[in-house]
């Protein structure tokens, strides 16, 4: 009986002309067969959310390597954080960098097969980099290089929109591009 609904009972092209119970189908009587078998109820994915350190310094950007289990095992990423820390105290104190600004970018929304994560990037210009904070595992990377780097596909598309060339960082004037 089950092989009659896996088989003949679909719902896009049902096959009730092959059908030995189709007289007695109350879906076919009721001209409800497009309703049946009802499909599977979306099961609710559980919520992440963390923050990014997206460190600049000219027009490269400061990378860590993930840990070898977990999230993107193995892949360079923007360091993360949690949604409250404040960004600049943690540039100062875990990578005793000085920035000039932190400003908090658009919230990117990731989907996984388990559960749905919310990135939200904070950029903070540095200023002022030690020599000390080059450890092996982390590394500058020129925002021109972003498409041939082993990151996770969300940060490497928000790298990508951050290489792009804006007039600010082309050291153009508005009045000279109006001309």
């Amino acid at each position: 009986m089950m092989d009659l609904g896996a088989m003949l009972c679909l719902r896009t092209k049902p096959a009730c002309a092959l059908c030995p119970v189709a007289d007695d189908c109350v879906a076919r009587i009721t001209h409800r067969i497009g309703d049946f078998p009802a499909p599977r109820p979306k099961k609710t994915l559980p919520h992440r959310a963390i923050a990014v350190l997206l460190m600049e310094h000219g027009r490269e950007v400061f990378l860590e390597r993930r840990p070898a289990a977990g999230i993107w095992g193995g892949l360079w990423s923007l360091p993360e954080l949690s949604v409250g820390e404040d960004a600049e105290s943690i540039c100062r104190a875990r990578f005793e960098a000085e920035i000039v600004t932190a400003v908090t970018l658009p919230d990117i929304e990731h989907g996984f097969t388990h559960f749905t994560l919310t990135i939200t990037p904070r950029l903070c210009v540095v200023k002022r980099w030690p020599a000390r904070a080059q450890e092996p595992g982390c590394l500058w990377l020129p925002l021109q290089d972003v498409a041939g780097a082993a990151l996770p596909a969300p940060i490497k598309k928000l790298l990508r929109d951050r290489a792009k060339p804006r007039l600010g960082s082309l050291g153009l004037e508005f009045a000279q591009v109006a001309r």
